[in-house]
């Protein structure tokens, strides 16, 4: 199973195939491929990091963070030993990547000099979060165009992102 630094491999692999086709018409599916590449790095890498706090031990983390965490819906328990209590339910809650950052950073990080929604990496997140999503669920009539600019600012908010929570969950810095 590939990990975010063989998403990131690809997405680099893709821009630099896009360079070469030098926005021809035939750059397009390497400058999608490029943006999507990223987009799944920065994914894997969160909900990766998810996964990590999720399984911390009891007492750490209330049953509400437990089920965001999860991505599954928390519900009270009306019946049984637990009743009166909250549990964490099978059922799945999908939760938008923003929050997820969020979360970890306020949660689980050490403190960001710059709150990351005023940080220069919140806007072009969500711009590249609205070309990844007109690429993933397209609409008849809205034809996007992409650059090999987009691509390329989908890699480094993807970097961006990673290193971030890199240095704000274990101080360390990572390395590419």
């Amino acid at each position: 199973m590939p990990v975010f630094r063989d998403y990131i491999e690809y997405s680099e692999k893709f821009l630099d195939e896009a360079r070469i086709k030098d926005q021809d018409w035939s750059a397009k599916p390497y400058i999608i491929g490029s943006i999507l590449f990223s987009w799944i790095a920065m994914e894997s890498f969160i909900n990766n990091r998810m996964a990590d706090f999720a399984a911390l031990p009891e007492g750490y983390l209330s049953e509400h963070e437990k089920g965001f965490l999860q991505e599954k819906q928390v519900k009270l328990q009306i019946a049984g030993k637990n009743a009166g209590k909250f549990i964490v339910s099978n059922q799945d809650s999908y939760v938008k990547i923003e929050e997820k950052l969020l979360f970890l950073i306020s949660k689980c990080g050490k403190s960001l000099s710059v709150p990351i929604k005023t940080s220069n990496i919140w806007t072009p997140l969500k711009q590249i979060k609205k070309i990844r999503d007109s690429l993933t669920h397209p609409r008849v009539g809205s034809d996007s165009e992409i650059s090999i600019d987009d691509a390329e600012k989908a890699l480094w908010v993807s970097k961006r992102i990673i290193e971030i929570l890199s240095l704000e969950l274990w101080n360390e810095q990572i390395k590419w």
